[in-house]
């Protein structure tokens, strides 16, 4: 494998960034061994995989892999670059923010051999005619053979396969995400620390509720806080104020919080170093009507102590069957949809937790994974249906989770 140390100014760099932010305290990385163990993982599981090289356009594989950040935009995040990795570990990056390919561009990145200037500034299905010259001419160069694929439009596709016959193209990202489930030690603390910047938002957005704010007013105040903490994007903030969420379903429209409302906000973020944070809080404006006081309270009995109770080797598909078990017993609806999800790289990631038939893998839970878990339940006020949800994120210990969201309930 090449060598993966980073320049000292690339550490000295990268640690006035995080001195810089202020307000809140990322955790201290060892940046240069942490970097070395991921991209060793991946040399092991592309020697598991049998390939001779991979190409990775996701933000997040690119990220774990290569350490290269591509998530400029959301529109950036799965298609406007390819990492081409060989077993070595070097990196061919086809790119679009640059006009001319480099050799050797970052001394901070010895494994990154090459930055090739794609289509500037757009993804790879605008132009897929070059996308497909340029990668056939690096696989070429590198005497390709067997190459993992994620991610890939179908053109795309077809055109490799045309130009290349004498290679074999195989699908990893199912594998690879499988692959990061279990987390390493310095992935749980960043994880953990985009959870505290996401709490120091959701605290901020909650408890700044004023009787004639507007929902995207919440938004924004809970957003400013993120951002001042240093986290590196939004990975989303959604609000359904009830009136009755009907139409416009997830999103804010605008619409005033009047005294007796009850809303939701669900939003997360990437902290330093691209691991996501999520979860959700109920809100009120003023005090709420009473059957929606201990139905909230109820909802949020029923996750503590389900998540109380989990361990490792229990199935997800179990989680989802306790919970709305639980739910039904209080005499409340049950959740309709998944019960929660893995995250890390990824805002979403394995295992799923839904319902077995809907599921390829109905993984059990094992130490090193982060998880959250999102019930939902709703109840009737005056013909006014209120929706209900509540969300933490978890790690996965021997003894069970531990919670990793602080930010208190408003009941609480």
């Amino acid at each position: 494998m090449a060598r993966c140390g980073r320049s000292s100014e690339s550490n000295r760099i990268r640690q006035n960034i995080l001195e810089g932010v202020g307000m809140f305290d990322w955790p201290q990385i060892d940046w240069d061994a942490f970097v070395a163990k991921r991209r060793s993982l991946f040399a092991d599981f592309m020697k598991r995989e049998k390939l001779d090289h991979a190409m990775l356009c996701g933000f997040d594989n690119i990220r774990w892999a290569t350490d290269i950040r591509t998530n400029y935009t959301h529109d950036s995040n799965y298609d406007w670059f390819c990492a081409i990795v060989e077993t070595s570990g070097e990196v061919s990056l086809i790119t679009n923010d640059g006009g001319s390919t480099e050799e050797r561009p970052f001394a901070s990145m010895p494994w990154l051999r090459r930055r090739i200037a794609g289509p500037s500034w757009t993804s790879h299905w605008a132009h897929p005619t070059v996308f497909v010259r340029l990668a056939v001419e690096a696989l070429r160069a590198q005497n390709a053979k067997r190459v993992g694929v994620e991610g890939m439009h179908f053109e795309i596709m077809d055109g490799l396969r045309q130009q290349l016959p004498d290679v074999e193209f195989v699908p990893i990202l199912r594998p690879l995400l499988q692959l990061r489930k279990i987390k390493l030690p310095e992935e749980i603390k960043l994880v953990e620390a985009a959870c505290e910047a996401a709490s120091v938002g959701m605290s901020a957005g909650i408890n700044g509720v004023r009787e004639g704010m507007r929902d995207i007013d919440v938004i924004a105040v809970t957003v400013d806080a993120v951002y001042r903490c240093g986290a590196e994007q939004l990975s989303h903030a959604v609000i359904v104020a009830q009136s009755s969420p009907s139409e416009g379903g997830w999103f804010a429209r605008g619409e005033r919080l009047w005294k007796g409302q009850t809303f939701f906000m669900d939003m997360g973020c990437y902290g330093v170093g691209g691991y996501c944070s999520d979860f959700c809080r109920v809100g009120f404006v003023g005090e709420p009507h009473r059957s929606v006081r201990k139905a909230y309270t109820d909802l949020s009995e029923v996750l503590d102590s389900t998540a109380a109770e989990l361990r490792p080797g229990i199935r997800c598909s179990a989680i989802r069957e306790t919970i709305n078990a639980a739910l039904k017993k209080k005499g409340l609806p049950e959740t309709p949809y998944s019960m929660g999800h893995g995250i890390g790289a990824r805002l979403v990631e394995y295992p799923s937790i839904f319902t077995p038939e809907l599921m390829d893998y109905d993984d059990a839970l094992e130490e090193g994974m982060i998880i959250c878990l999102e019930p939902s339940t709703h109840v009737e006020v005056n013909d006014v249906v209120v929706g209900l949800k509540d969300e933490n994120q978890y790690v996965v210990e021997t003894a069970g989770l531990r919670k990793l969201t602080r930010c208190g309930r408003v009941i609480d």
